[in-house]
């Protein structure tokens, strides 16, 4: 009887381990399969927020977490009015550059003036959020990002052309003074990769008690001379700039010497001018 025993007990453990192992390894594959389903949770997540893009700021439609990717500045000149040319050519280079900004390039426009150049606000300053032409089809709704750029970039864009057309009438020109200004602003420093400047101006520098081109010499190497000029240091570190010297008739100061003093003062502060065009 004692002998029964012993084998029915031996005979009972293989049975049981073998079930215990049963159970092991289903238990095992239910982990990888919630392991697995998780996973691809995560991923569907993680994918959703990519496809869904950065978060826009309201106001500006630049991405807030996020740095910026490049910023195209336009500075335009109305301390005199423009001529129809000079407000067509105007027109011309900002819708030029609109239609070059890549997705989240922000573009500004800024107004040269007597009144705001310590503390210049933009006229615009928005991200291009993207056009429809841009969606992927496969996850993005191209008339939908089409009517969101219409509606919060383009419209605004319109609006501000509008604005510039008004005639403007200044006593003084701080043009220096403004690009100083606008290149220490924090959206347009040199942590932005890439930064450009479309400046469309007579360039007849007019602060009478401080420097003014309308009097004495017009030569770079005898303004850096002057005490003012130390105040005049902008951060255009491979800035790339685009003039539009607005002719003034009449004038008789706007020379060769008087464009080069503006291509060696701005190489001074670390920008290159990649093209100057006469507008009259």
């Amino acid at each position: 009887m004692g002998l029964g025993g012993a084998r029915n007990t031996s005979s009972s453990t293989p049975a049981a381990n073998r079930q215990g192992s049963q159970f092991s390894a289903q238990d095992r594959k239910g982990l990888k399969i919630a392991g697995v389903s998780i996973a691809i949770m995560i991923g569907l997540g993680g994918l959703a927020i990519y496809l869904a893009g950065p978060k826009p700021d309201p106001e500006t439609l630049c991405p807030e977490d996020r740095p910026l990717v490049a910023h195209t500045v336009v500075l335009v000149d109305k301390t005199d009015p423009l001529t129809e040319g000079q407000f067509r050519y105007l027109k011309e280079k900002i819708l030029g550059a609109r239609d070059r900004l890549v997705q989240f390039e922000k573009f500004s426009i800024f107004v040269l003036d007597d009144k705001n150049y310590m503390s210049p606000e933009p006229l615009f300053s928005k991200c291009n959020p993207g056009r429809g032409d841009e969606a992927n089809p496969f996850y993005q709704n191209p008339r939908k990002i089409q009517k969101k750029f219409d509606a919060f970039f383009e419209q605004p864009l319109e609006d501000t052309l509008k604005d510039l057309k008004s005639v403007g009438v200044a006593s003084r020109s701080p043009i220096m003074e403004m690009i100083r200004e606008i290149s220490y602003r924090k959206d347009f420093s040199n942590q932005v990769p890439e930064r450009r400047m479309i400046l469309v101006s007579d360039l007849m520098e007019n602060m009478p008690d401080h420097y003014t081109q309308y009097a004495g010499t017009i030569n770079y190497e005898f303004f850096t001379e002057q005490p003012y000029a130390g105040e005049l240091k902008a951060n255009l570190s491979q800035v790339k700039v685009d003039i539009g010297y607005l002719m003034r008739n009449g004038m008789g100061l706007q020379t060769n010497d008087h464009v080069l003093f503006w291509y060696k003062y701005l190489a001074a502060q670390g920008a290159s001018v990649s093209g100057i065009r006469k507008v009259r």
